[in-house]
């Protein structure tokens, strides 16, 4: 019999927040609408953002994320090149919560 650790267990239990990854818009002049996202990659190649025990601790996260950025903006709390910018808000934009199991599926015959 296989054992997981109980860091993939609580991990198959619990929430992952995704992003996609960020799609250049051609022709689009540098700056915050540059960037869209490249919603044709499937969910699990999507970048992981971070992991939470609820649905609701993931989307408050998202929450927190876009609120800092909007914040960060035309401020000198956050220097990063406009283009670097565009690139994180639009892959905030785009965040989704998803079940853990839905990335890291239990193998076959095991339950988490």
């Amino acid at each position: 019999m296989h054992k997981r650790s109980s860091t993939v267990t609580a991990l198959l239990a619990g929430w992952l927040l995704m992003s996609p990854p960020p799609q250049k818009r051609e022709g689009a002049a540098p700056g915050l609408g540059s960037y869209g996202q490249d919603l044709s990659v499937p969910v699990s190649k999507w970048k992981q953002e971070g992991a939470f025990d609820t649905a609701a601790e993931c989307e408050a996260a998202i929450v927190r994320t876009m609120d800092d950025l909007g914040k960060a903006q035309g401020s000198d709390a956050m220097p990063v090149h406009v283009d670097l910018q565009a690139r994180m808000q639009a892959a905030a934009s785009g965040a989704r919560c998803v079940p853990a199991d839905h990335i890291y599926p239990a193998a076959v015959g095991e339950q988490p």
